[in-house]
């Protein structure tokens, strides 16, 4: 198998995004009012009422809830989010996940169950997270 085959590609996408640096971790019954920009990984179980920038990858958990808009590099949605994701490399909306807003990413994938309203559009290779300009949506509730 050649390197970078389609096969290749697949076989990765299947086996989820590992974790790609430090870990913040945002616990049920916590609730964020304003944007949030940070260096490493990032987990949500609780709330956050504004825009999250992530360099590199964002979960939302089954609970977890995004009002605004998120930036980052890899994405897997199994809670809400209510604002547009721009992400550079791949996006996963799981069975649980329901995404209202527009979806800006390379690869992405929705399963089945999933809830998703809104336009999707590929190719973010060329977005560049450090540049990102956010809005504080705590008054968006």
């Amino acid at each position: 198998m050649a390197f970078g085959s389609k096969n290749k590609i697949k076989k990765e996408l299947a086996k989820g995004i590992e974790p790609c640096g430090t870990i913040t971790m945002l616990s049920a019954g916590t609730v964020l009012d304003g944007s949030l920009k940070l260096g490493g990984d990032l987990r949500v179980d609780g709330v956050i009422n504004g825009d999250v920038q992530g360099k590199k990858k964002v979960v939302i958990g089954e609970k977890g809830k995004v009002i605004g808009d998120i930036y980052c590099e890899f994405l897997e949605l199994h809670g809400r989010v209510e604002g547009d994701v721009k992400c550079k490399q791949v996006a996963r909306l799981h069975a649980t996940a329901f995404l209202r807003g527009d979806l800006y990413a390379s690869q992405f994938s929705v399963a089945m169950g999933a809830s998703f309203i809104g336009a999707s559009k590929g190719e973010q290779k060329e977005l560049n997270l450090d540049n990102v300009k956010t809005n504080d949506t705590s008054s968006k509730k």
